[in-house]
C-alpha cells in the first residue's frame, strides 16, 4: 500500500482510540408500518452497536418565547469493518442524545475509518 494509505490508516485509528466513548452508540433507521386506519406511521429501529468517538464541533443557542433552543453539530469518528449500511436519514443515538446523519465519508478512501458529520436534528 501507498504511504498516504498507512498514514490515513493510522491517523484514523489514532483519533478513535484517543476519542472513543466508554459507551457504544446505535445505528438507527426510520422504517414505516401501516396503522390502525391505514396512514403510515413511521418508527425507528436500531440495526446494530458500534463503537464510535465523538467530539463537538460547534453550537448554538436562541431564546424564543419562553424556551431556549439549540443546535449542536459533531464530528463522529468509528472503524470501517464496525460500521455498514449507513445511507442519508439514519440516525446514531449515544448516551441519550439523537444525532441524525448529515454526512459521512471514508477518510482517505483507505477503508479504515468513516467520518460522520452529525447534528441533533432540531
Amino acid at each position: 500500500m501507498s504511504e498516504f494509505y498507512d498514514r490515513m490508516i493510522k491517523l484514523g485509528l489514532d483519533m478513535i482510540n484517543r476519542f472513543k466513548n466508554p459507551i457504544q452508540a446505535n445505528h438507527e433507521r426510520e422504517t414505516f408500518i401501516t396503522g390502525d386506519t391505514g396512514e403510515k406511521v413511521g418508527t425507528w429501529s436500531v440495526l446494530y452497536a458500534f463503537d464510535i468517538a465523538i467530539l463537538p464541533e460547534s453550537g448554538s443557542g436562541s431564546f424564543t418565547t419562553d424556551r431556549i433552543e439549540s443546535n449542536t453539530s459533531v464530528s463522529a469518528y468509528a472503524k470501517y469493518s464496525d460500521v455498514s449500511g449507513f445511507v442519508h436519514g439514519d440516525r446514531i443515538s449515544h448516551d441519550g442524545t439523537t444525532y441524525r446523519v448529515v454526512d459521512f465519508l471514508d477518510i482517505g478512501k483507505a477503508k479504515s475509518v468513516i467520518e460522520f458529520t452529525l447534528d441533533d436534528g432540531k
